[in-house]
């Protein structure tokens, strides 16, 4: 059998190169490095004979007298194919033993690589089928021409000759290594592969998201608060927003702790008074965070780590006595005296209430006063500072004494009246007596004639002869002063006369039966007098209420005897007789109170 060459012409589709559109590679034959030939599956193949390596030296095109599609003449299989002469003959024309074909290999490669893409280095995140990729993307795209499925191994394909990419549009690009999509936005990212006979994949789009900004957070605190000063009414509420993948999750810390997920308003009432650190982040879907940013931090501004105060302490609130106050049994004031309310809070008392007898219901402006009634009395009180802390009810029991003491005068002997006189010597001791049923006597003053008031501390005499008046008054310990009593003497001695006179002056009047009579206390002494000019008074008589007669010696005789100790209207009668028989009479009618 005749030897035969074969050479085998390709023929190559070129196109035209736009923006965004693929770059078609030419259709050809390939040698790979092991030598093998490839020639692209789709082209037709002629067969052209030579006698001479040369290309330039003459040859001849073949045509088949048998078949009809051989013009050109179009591979069936995919990889390998054969061009066969039987039999083999070495250079002396024998056959070569043991015989077998000579076989003339071609490959054929009518497939297009497979090209694939991987996304890495960044989170992803997928929300409505749109992708999300945070920051660090890099994409690596690789190509292979082999089909395992179809039973083709590497070697029987032609191999990836490149790969092509294009970001939104551009113009594609041969691939040289990773892309790093390290700006924000939305991308479209095409890519396809050729191989080395001019095979090349339909392009493959990814469209996706790069979001490389952090969440925007923000906080209210709702409640009570003065600035960064929160009450335990006090509340924090974040809020966050992210404008592409979305927020993942809201985190806080109080005072260093680990992180907690935010999921509605922060109380803080278990925190301890004083001072303490928060700090507050988001992260979005592809782990963007803005911790640590100082970004929309307190109120929407400032920093997103901050220092605030957690008061929970009520303001502290106190009362002052102010004016007439004694401290006994109870503490007893008087209608002058004025209850001044204080309080103190280190971040500003914003009001103090008070109530008399009451819950505390009335606002505090000024020191006010408690009723007059006499008797106990209770008020109430507390405060609230400006972040509405308000302190516990208080009280204080008070005791309010507007009764004045009462004064009483005992003249001792020797003592007698004369002419409606109390007669005394320079040596007649004076005695003044008081009593007050509150809050208890503080003193006792008395001024003989136009002197100055001085303080009662002993029974005292009168030692300048002539009339005298007495002025003397009590004041208690709350200040009440007693209206001035007076009491008049006469220091010398008188002829007889009858006189009738009382240790104190009426503190009322009364009219009984048409007739006006003087009242006069219960502790009232009545003294019985005679005088006489030239003897002197010899006896003197009296009855009490038409009693039997009584000789009069002294005030004695009366006090001692209780004949006008107990309430009543009295009349009583005296008689004197001087020491020549000439009697005088005298009737007094008064009356005898408790009051």
């Amino acid at each position: 059998m005749k030897r035969a060459l074969f050479l085998f012409s390709f023929v190559f589709i070129v196109s035209s190169v736009f923006a965004q559109q693929v770059i078609v590679p030419k259709k050809g034959w390939y040698v790979n490095d092991k030598g093998r030939f490839f020639v692209n599956k789709n082209l037709g193949i002629y067969l052209w004979l030579s006698f001479s390596p040369d290309q330039n030296s003459p040859k001849h095109l073949l045509k088949s007298e048998t078949c009809k599609w051989t013009n050109p003449m179009h591979f069936d299989t995919e990889g390998f194919n054969s061009i066969r002469s039987p039999w083999e003959i070495d250079s002396t024309g024998k056959y070569v033993l043991p015989q077998h074909d000579i076989v003339f290999p071609v490959y054929a490669d009518g497939l297009p690589p497979v090209v694939s893409s991987t996304f890495y280095g960044a989170p992803k995140y997928i929300k409505a089928g749109k992708i999300f990729y945070g920051k660090g993307l890099k994409v690596k795209l690789t190509a292979t021409d082999a089909y395992p499925s179809k039973g083709l191994s590497k070697d029987e394909v032609s191999g990836v000759n490149k790969i092509y990419y294009s970001i939104n549009g551009d113009a594609y690009k041969v691939y040289t290594g990773e892309i790093n999509f390290d700006k924000e936005g939305q991308y479209t990212l095409k890519y396809y592969a050729t191989d080395n006979v001019g095979n090349y994949s339909q392009p493959i789009t990814k469209t996706f998201t790069v979001d490389l900004t952090p969440p925007t957070i923000a906080q209210n605190i709702t409640g009570d608060k003065i600035g960064t000063v929160y009450s335990p009414r006090a509340k924090i509420v974040l809020t966050s927003q992210d404008n592409l993948s979305g927020v993942n999750h809201i985190y806080y810390s109080i005072d260093n702790k680990p992180a907690q997920i935010y999921y509605k308003p922060i109380p803080i009432t278990a925190l301890t008074t004083g001072n303490h650190t928060f700090e507050f982040w988001s992260v979005d879907n592809v782990k963007n965070t803005n911790r640590g940013q100082g970004q929309n931090g307190q109120n929407g501004k400032g920093a997103s780590k901050y220092t605030f105060e957690f008061d929970n302490v009520a303001p502290t609130v106190s009362y002052d006595i102010v004016g007439d106050h004694y401290k006994g049994k109870y503490d007893y004031i008087s209608s002058r005296t004025k209850i001044k309310l204080t309080a103190q809070d280190k971040n500003g008392v914003k009001e103090i209430r008070y109530g008399i007898n009451t819950k505390p219901n009335q606002l505090y402006s000024e020191p006010f006063s408690m009723p007059s009634k006499t008797g106990l009395e209770t008020f109430y009180y507390n405060a609230t500072d400006k972040l509405n802390n308000k302190s516990l009810t208080k009280n204080k029991v008070v005791y309010m004494d507007n009764t004045n003491p009462t004064t009483g005068i005992n003249y001792k002997y020797p003592q007698f009246f004369n002419r409606d006189t109390l007669f005394i010597t320079s040596k007649t001791k004076i005695q003044l007596f008081a009593h007050d049923y509150q809050s208890g006597l503080q003193k006792i003053e008395y001024a003989i004639d136009n002197g100055d008031f001085k303080e009662y501390t002993g029974e005292f005499t009168i030692p300048t002869e002539g009339y005298h008046t007495i002025k003397f008054r009590s004041i208690d310990k709350v200040n009440n002063v007693e209206t001035t009593k007076k009491s008049s003497c006469l220091v010398d001695n008188y002829p007889p006369k009858i006189y009738i006179n009382f240790s104190i002056e009426p503190v009322n009047t009364k009219t009984v039966n048409g007739e006006k009579l003087n009242v006069y206390p219960t502790y009232t002494k009545m003294y019985i007098g005679a005088t006489d000019k030239y003897s002197g008074t010899e006896s003197i008589y009296f009855s009490v209420n038409k009693g039997p007669k009584i000789r009069y010696i002294s005030a004695k005789d009366i006090a001692h005897r209780g004949l006008i100790s107990k309430p009543g209207t009295y009349t009583v009668t005296v008689e004197a007789v001087d020491k020549l028989g000439n009697k005088s009479q005298k009737t007094i009618k008064f009356i005898i109170s408790y009051k």
